[in-house]
């Protein structure tokens, strides 16, 4: 028996979206915070503003009522309540962009693959993540 109704697999089948799953290993030790939602999407958007300035101002620089209507995209940050992480940790997260949007695809991996050579910032330190898998 499926969960979904008639209506529900209509609508999905209708949406356009790509996910992006990625695996960063930990080159430092580092701390942070246990909610670690804030931390990824502040690194992702700074990140990206410098791969590409249209990607970010497409997912990021939206008035807050256009964002709140209309959800173009969306982070699963690192769920872990983990505050050390330890050198050579793997660390999953995905990002599914919907619609116009999935054309920032390479976009969003370039900023993560940034993430090795500038750092994840937290608190005014720096870690260095190294993206081992993006699918």
């Amino acid at each position: 028996m499926s969960l979904a109704s008639p209506t529900l697999r209509r609508a999905l089948s209708q949406r356009s979206w790509v996910r992006i799953e990625v695996t960063h290993e930990a080159l430092d030790d580092f701390e942070v915070h246990p909610f670690k939602g804030a931390l990824w999407r502040s690194n992702l958007g700074f990140r990206l503003k410098q791969a590409d300035n249209d990607a970010f101002a497409a997912l990021f620089d939206l008035p807050p009522e256009r964002a709140q209507a209309e959800p173009t995209w969306n982070l699963a940050p690192p769920i872990s309540a983990e505050t050390h992480i330890p050198r050579g940790t793997l660390i999953e997260s995905a990002v599914t962009l919907h619609g116009p949007n999935e054309r920032f695809g390479g976009a969003i991996v370039s900023a993560f693959e940034a993430f090795e050579q500038q750092g994840l910032g937290y608190g005014g330190r720096f870690a260095r993540l190294r993206l081992v898998d993006a699918q």
